[in-house]
């Protein structure tokens, strides 16, 4: 009406420098807001540094609280602070405060920061919120020593304005970030950042030991979050939210965050069972978008829930990963992966992880397009270093919807950017109608399964794949004693993803075969492999049941995979040597199922009914598994002679 309330509206003199994508954006019937972040600079009280010298020296004021007692600055703007490369010298800062309750860090805004806008270092249960950090560098929020617990890290807002002007070297560190954690146990809510190297970043992986008065204290990669949620990143030129690699687990700490039992980071108890987190960190209702990437590249016992990524540059990624400890999360749930194809900026992609486990989605929907690879491409990498092995990994999908996607695109991709087998040993399942009813999905390439089992071809939107009726389960061999906790591996720069480098010969260089433990070829005959074996790039006779070793160095496990069907007869022969262990499944399917899951195999003249089971320490290994043990007299096997 002529007399109402009428809009505000903001004329522009001039075209933006920079066009981003925003505002409320509908994509294929669902919609997303995607509204840029609109802040006030200005406040009534005012703490300035040198602002003459301070671009040429890059040192400027600090404030801060060293030791115990009570710090409170709210609503105070904070300028031409930060001094760059000296430690503790940040424009706010809470430094061995204990537990301080009446420390708090409100409603700021802090502009032009050399070096962090704030840092909590060695302090615990702070409050910071609704702060606005303006182009500080390095790092918006710092959580310094890997120590601090139950700090409110809360609905903060932190933008570097133009792309690159926060990117520096700072405490001999490269990364930067919106909010930089090596302190996990701590609540990050409702926080937005934009424009930075990478939004939210976990790095645990840079500093596996912890830093400053926590250093050798704590295992930073190990520590479980808090509450972790709704948070949003987007216009990050690397990652938005960045978890890296962490595997928490259940930590024996003091009062103060140091780890009391050094035991308790490993990755099983001494009992041997697995000590992943119970129950599971849950990053909840975040939202991605314009970043290059989310996610991060090995991730145990973590689950993404409401989760939305829209218009990634390539997507989310995840390279190797576990079941859960707590035997009823899900990986990703009710969560969605959207593109809008008028934007020039996006593909709509899942670049999943590979190894010996089942990766488990639920309520997962896919929307828009187009795609590079496909929506869901399973096994990311797979096979080569730092990336989960082997490739035979099982995806479960449960009320997972491709049907808002682009007609053209692709639901599923088997292998991305990954050692051949990542191209014919993943399968998919499900217990509903996610993949077009069938209970079993697996490449083109087991072509017996067609023949011996009446697999269907689905087309070229399920990658040509072949739809079953059976269900499909992962057979596993390999050598007992290997080390298999890839968060304790030394992590390497990772060419293809931190320097984004899509050239494939950036990343499929083969490391070594470690002494003993490939077998060479082994022969499995059985349901679906009564071909004559196909020797051709890439299935190298795995049509026939010719498994080959795949060494994994640094990541979740090497040995041997190849889908199998449940509650059936194999046999399989190879040049035994060592102390061999097979594998069937993961008991988390078996129970999604609601089924019992047996295989039965014949192995050097001995038969053996195998079952799931949790994954244990190696000298924990229950009884039952279908082992073959060396002893000082050699097993004879007679097989038959192919060649690979």
């Amino acid at each position: 009406e002529e007399d109402g309330p009428r809009p505000s509206v903001l004329h522009l003199e001039e075209p933006l420098r920079h066009e981003f994508l925003g505002g409320g954006k509908n994509i294929n019937g669902i919609r997303f807001n995607l509204s840029a972040e609109v802040v006030n600079l200005e406040r009534s009280i005012l703490i300035t540094g040198d602002s003459d010298t301070f671009d040429e020296t890059q040192q400027g004021i600090h404030t801060g609280m060293f030791g115990k007692g009570a710090m409170n600055i709210r609503y105070t703007r904070v300028e031409y602070c930060g001094q760059r490369n000296r430690g503790g010298r940040f424009c706010m800062h809470f430094q061995d405060g204990g537990h301080c309750h009446d420390c708090v860090f409100q409603g700021n805004a802090i502009v032009d920061s050399s070096q962090v806008g704030i840092a909590i270092a060695n302090t615990h249960e702070t409050t910071v919120s609704s702060n606005i950090i303006w182009d500080a560098k390095g790092a918006g929020i710092y959580i310094k020593d890997g120590n601090e617990m139950s700090n409110s890290i809360k609905a903060n807002v932190m933008v570097c304005s133009v792309p690159g002007k926060c990117t520096v070297r700072w405490l001999r560190k490269e990364g930067t970030a919106g909010i930089y954690m090596v302190g996990m146990t701590n609540n990050i809510e409702s926080n937005h950042v934009a424009g930075y190297d990478n939004g939210i970043w976990a790095a645990g992986s840079m500093h596996p030991d912890g830093q400053g008065h926590a250093e050798r204290k704590v295992c930073p990669q190990h520590t479980p979050f808090g509450i972790f949620r709704g948070n949003v990143n987007h216009d990050c030129k690397y990652y938005g939210l960045r978890l890296d690699r962490q595997y928490p687990r259940n930590l024996i700490r003091d009062s103060n965050g140091y780890v009391e039992d050094a035991g308790s980071c490993s990755e099983f108890t001494t009992e041997g069972a697995d000590n992943g987190l119970v129950p599971a960190n849950m990053i909840e209702d975040g939202l991605d978008w314009h970043n290059m990437y989310s996610g991060g590249l090995g991730l145990g016992d973590v689950s993404f829930v409401r989760l939305s990524v829209v218009n990634n540059g390539r997507g989310f990624i995840w390279k190797e990963s576990k079941n859960f400890a707590d035997g009823i999360s899900h990986h990703i749930r009710d969560s969605l992966f959207a593109n809008e194809k008028t934007d020039r900026y996006g593909r709509l992609q899942v670049q999943g992880p590979a190894g010996n486990f089942a990766f488990l989605l639920h309520g997962v929907e896919f929307v828009g397009g187009p795609t590079d690879l496909a929506a869901l491409a399973a096994g990311f990498q797979c096979g080569y270093s730092r990336a989960g092995g082997p490739c035979a990994v099982q995806y479960f999908l449960h009320a997972t919807n491709f049907s808002r996607l682009d007609p053209t695109c692709k639901r599923i991709q088997f292998g991305a950017y990954s050692m051949d087998a990542g191209r014919t040993m993943p399968m998919f399942v499900s217990d509903d109608h996610s993949l077009e009813g069938y209970r079993s999905v697996v490449s083109r390439h087991l072509a017996g399964f067609a023949d011996d089992l009446g697999c269907q071809p689905m087309g070229y939107n399920w990658d040509d794949a072949l739809g079953c009726d059976a269900h499909v389960r992962r057979f596993s061999v390999r050598v007992k004693d290997e080390p298999e906790d890839p968060a304790q591996q030394q992590v390497e720069e990772d060419s293809y993803v931190d320097n984004l480098l899509a050239n494939d010969s950036a990343v499929q260089v083969q490391p070594d075969v470690e002494v003993g433990m490939n077998l060479g070829p082994l022969n499995l005959l059985g349901p679906g492999y009564q071909a004559e074996p196909n020797m051709s790039s890439p299935i190298f006779g795995a049509n026939a049941g010719i498994m080959l070793f795949e060494n994994n160095l640094n990541t979740t496990s090497r040995g041997y995979s190849i889908p199998v069907v449940v509650g059936r007869n194999y046999s399989i022969s190879g040049d035994w040597r060592g102390h061999i262990v097979f594998e069937f499944s993961d008991p988390p399917l078996a129970k999604l199922f609601g089924q019992n899951e047996t295989l039965h195999i014949s192995y050097a003249g001995q038969e053996c009914d195998l079952v799931p089971q949790a994954k244990r320490a190696e000298m924990m290994f229950a009884a039952e598994l279908c082992e073959l043990r060396a002893t000082e007299v050699d097993i004879e096997v007679n097989e038959a002679e192919f060649t690979a």
